[in-house]
Formats: structure tokens, sequence, C-alpha cells
């Protein structure tokens, strides 16, 4: 399945959460890392655009990681 959505990073975070679903929780962590990596700089700053990307994957993130 192809994603229609142009956002590279929408389109990890949406991967995760497919990997998530189906409780590959192992991939699922590796692929919000990943996503993390793009929105987040090594200082730990971040474009206040990318916002509402990084609470959804934080909240990903803890959900497959207590999983």
């Amino acid at each position: 399945m192809m994603s229609q959505v142009a956002d590279p990073t929408e389109v990890l975070i949406n991967g995760a959460q497919a990997a998530y679903d189906e409780k590959n929780y192992p991939e699922a962590v590796a692929v919000l890392e990943l996503a993390l990596e793009r929105m987040v700089d090594k200082s730990g700053h971040y474009n206040l655009a990318d916002r509402w990307k990084l609470e959804r994957t934080y909240f990903l993130l803890g959900k497959a990681t207590s999983s």
C-alpha cells in the first residue's frame, strides 16, 4: 500500500502505527526512533510546526515500549 502523504516523517509515523497495530512492537519502536531523528536535532531542538508529530511519536513510542 502506498501512502498518499508527502511528508516523509509522517510516512514513518504512519508505518510505525501500522507495525504497532500488527503487534510488531520492535519494528514500531525502530521506525519511531527514525522519525525522532528526523525531527529533533542533536541539541534537542525541533521545529514548532512538528510539535503535533512529536506528540504522536512519543505517544506511540510509549505504547510500543510498554507492550
